[in-house]
């Protein structure tokens, strides 16, 4: 490289000056090809001669990026000061004081595991080798031909994160198809760690909306449309968010239309044991994809089955055709993991091993398991059963905010109560019962309970404490709740002095509406006088306008009811979203945006009728 060239690059990447000349054809750390590779960003200020302008840092050009629903729904439960808080995000299953459970057969599998010796050796790559033999056990079938064949290669990872990660790394690496088909919806990280590698990600249709169940007959006909030789992502139980899973006949079918298609079956078992109570009935699905053929790869998390979610135990493998195929794959994993994570920590590793090893101590864990399902369940029903006991009118309430389904696949659907009642036969830790996003942050803001941002409700966080009011709060307002702007008359009520102050909450988009409403009515000079009413039949008309007088009180309020029909409800009830519309100006007086009309309220006792 010619020493003008040189200089530039040294001054492109912020250098001072290189120790020695660069020679051509030495293995210096500076060549042509790192030169090409140099992309100047926001940071820098290339001018025309190639060199960089004033220095402004290295991560000044960084944005924040978005954090996933879970994360975002985190943060904000911990930033939130009310201590009545419910936080509906996080998959840890909370006993009745709101902490984090751990079963008494990992309490003692957890002693056992510390008088071990060598409890702080390293492992090796592949991790501890008893546990990754009971993780294959546990998944395949101790009996499981691949087993006793020795055609599976595994490795011990950093719970079922990592577990993806890695074969997500396999893939990249030794796979000529880079992309791979995930159900929709599916656990966001999924999309995460394959979009990180720039694998190319298409969805297939698994969960059928309004049904609250799963999509057979758009699954088998994304699976039949596929490509020989592609990917596709499946998970064997409690499907994380829907919590809808496939019945054996089910996944003998898939696992036909699959083999027959030449497609390589990925599944992420990360709740096994609770879906249905049973370790060997929620792996039925990964049976049946091995016992007819398949070369397949399994993820396995050990920190919900066992609570051990601080441990990260986990595990992946891959059943290859002969053994010889198994010792590729196992090197190859062990060389990729060595980058990656090297030796994967032991703790969690050696308890589970305990757990799985005694009989015992595996019989006493079992039965556990079975508990916490049985406890998620009985949690689902009183869910379900606080949505369904609510009134014909507070349904209709719904209906009039449109239809909350967000997968569905008819836009046309009107939600009911057979929705919430097929939510019951949904298993594992997760229910939906079709909160849309507003709804979601209308929990946050107002309610202080915290499911994802695609409705999804971790039924672990929803203790015998906060049993009542998690459906409470999921029936109000925007959401399902026996609302106080809904009477009894089929009216919209426009509240005063003595009615609900928060009832403008009930009006989608109106946050500030919302504040400048409390303001009115804490300013115990100039309360409101009176209630408007109009009946629900007069909001199919194009606009209505009616005012919440404030006598000496300047700016007038004016709750907008716009029309936005929705053909779904023409039949039975107008679908209308409700916004609102105000502007502070001179003297009592409301001008409504004029793309709604020039219009010109005067404060006073009456509803106004603009026509």
């Amino acid at each position: 490289m010619r020493s003008r060239q040189v200089q530039q690059y040294v001054r492109l990447c912020g250098l001072t000056q290189l120790a020695t000349p660069v020679q051509q054809g030495s293995s210096a750390c500076c060549s042509v090809n790192n030169a090409r590779s140099y992309h100047s960003t926001d940071h820098d200020r290339v001018v025309e001669d190639g060199t960089v302008g004033e220095w402004q840092g290295w991560f000044q050009h960084l944005k924040v990026p978005r954090r996933d629903t879970i994360c975002e729904a985190r943060l904000r439960c911990r930033a939130d000061p009310n201590p009545d808080k419910i936080d509906l995000s996080l998959v840890t299953f909370r006993d009745d004081d709101n902490n984090a459970i751990v079963l008494e057969s990992v309490r003692e599998a957890k002693r056992q595991a510390q008088l071990a010796d060598g409890a702080h050796e390293i492992q090796s790559l592949a991790g501890h080798p008893g546990f990754v033999q009971r993780a294959i056990e546990l998944a395949y079938g101790a009996d499981a031909a691949c087993i006793r064949e020795g055609r599976v290669a595994a490795v011990q990872t950093v719970s079922g994160t990592a577990a993806c990660r890695l074969f997500a790394q396999f893939q990249f690496r030794h796979y000529r198809y880079r992309q791979i088909h995930m159900p929709r919806p599916t656990w966001f990280n999924h999309l995460k760690i394959w979009e990180h590698l720039r694998i190319q990600r298409s969805d297939y249709r698994y969960y059928g909306g309004r049904t609250r169940d799963v999509n057979w007959a758009g699954f088998t006909q994304d699976l039949e449309r596929m490509s020989a030789g592609e990917i596709v992502l499946l998970q064997p139980c409690a499907h994380n968010p829907t919590g809808c899973d496939l019945d054996l006949a089910q996944w003998q079918e898939a696992a036909e239309i699959m083999l027959e298609g030449r497609l390589f079956p990925f599944f992420d078992c990360a709740y096994q044991g609770l879906a249905s109570g049973d370790l060997d009935n929620d792996a039925q699905g990964i049976r049946a994809f091995e016992q007819s053929g398949h070369e397949m790869a399994v993820a396995q998390s050990f920190a919900a089955n066992t609570t051990l979610w601080g441990e990260r135990p986990g595990c992946l493998s891959f059943v290859c055709s002969t053994a010889k195929e198994a010792e590729a794959v196992q090197t190859s994993l062990e060389v990729m993991a060595r980058s990656l994570w090297s030796s994967p920590p032991a703790y969690g590793a050696r308890i589970v091993h305990t757990l799985l090893s005694d009989p015992d101590l595996r019989q006493q864990w079992e039965a556990e398991v079975k508990g916490m399902t049985e406890t998620l369940q009985q949690r689902r029903q009183a869910l379900v059963q606080g949505l369904m006991d609510a009134s014909e009118e507070t349904w209709q309430s719904w209906a009039l905010h449109g239809s909350p389904h967000q997968m569905q696949d008819s836009e046309d659907d009107a939600p009911s109560r057979l929705d919430c009642e097929a939510a019951l036969n949904q298993r594992g830790m997760f229910s939906m019962i079709g909160l849309n996003p507003k709804q979601v942050a209308i929990l946050h803001k107002e309610h202080s309970i915290y499911p994802t941002r695609n409705g999804r409700i971790a039924l672990g966080g929803i203790t015998p404490s906060n049993l009542q009011k998690a459906p409470h709060s999921l029936l109000s307002k925007m959401l399902l709740a026996e609302d106080p702007a809904v009477g009894d008359n089929n009216t919209l009520v426009i509240p005063s002095k003595d009615t609900a102050p928060d009832v403008a909450v009930w009006k989608e988009g109106s946050e500030e509406l919302f504040k400048a409403c409390m303001d009115c009515y804490n300013n115990e000079r100039n309360p409101p006088r009176v209630s408007a009413t109009i009946p629900i039949d007069q909001l199919r008309r194009a606009l209505d306008f009616f005012i919440i007088p404030s006598a000496l009180w300047p700016p007038v309020l004016c709750l907008t009811l716009r029309a936005q029909q929705r053909t779904e409800y023409r039949r039975k009830v107008a679908g209308y979203h409700l916004s609102h519309c105000f502007k502070i100006m001179d003297g009592n007086k409301c001008r409504p945006n004029a793309k709604l009309g020039n219009f010109i309220l005067n404060s006073g006792d009456r509803a106004a009728d603009t026509g």
